[in-house]
């Protein structure tokens, strides 16, 4: 394995230290509830609970996380901006220019000049959404901004 394919790991053996030495320094009543789940390139399709996949795909272990209200999020890059939508109720939308911020630190969507930008990325995410046929888009909660409204 070339030397660069082995960073790529770097933050999964980070945290599973981190998940170590706090389940070392907890007691057995106090045990961390740490959930360590490390996918490349893997989409929304090849979960079963997001019945947009095919009929032999099968994930019971993630269905039964999901069930639950395990948080995901939608994102959507249109030229310079990213929009992130979180998925749960009331959470606040992010929107960044990564020209002007590539590490993503200042979230434009609390800015009311980008407020026409933001309800535009919105809507493109959930037209896409919609164009990929991801069951849960009629089911999304409503951002703050939304529920502000």
């Amino acid at each position: 394995m070339h030397s660069n394919s082995l960073l790529r790991f770097i933050p999964a053996i980070v945290a599973l230290g981190v998940a170590t030495a706090a389940f070392a320094a907890g007691s057995a009543a106090r045990r961390p509830n740490i959930l360590f789940i490390y996918a490349d390139d893997q989409s929304y399709k090849t979960l079963s609970c997001s019945d947009g996949g095919p009929d032999w795909v099968r994930t019971p272990n993630i269905d039964r996380l999901a069930a639950r209200g395990v948080p995901w999020y939608a994102m959507l890059r249109d030229g310079k901006y990213k929009y992130v939508r979180n998925l749960v109720e009331g959470e606040m939308e992010e929107l960044y220019d990564l020209d002007a911020d590539p590490e993503e630190l200042k979230n434009l969507a609390v800015q009311p000049a980008h407020a026409a930008g933001l309800r535009q990325l919105r809507e493109k995410t959930v037209l896409e959404l919609k164009r990929t046929d991801a069951k849960f888009v009629d089911r999304m909660p409503r951002t703050r901004a939304e529920l502000a409204r």
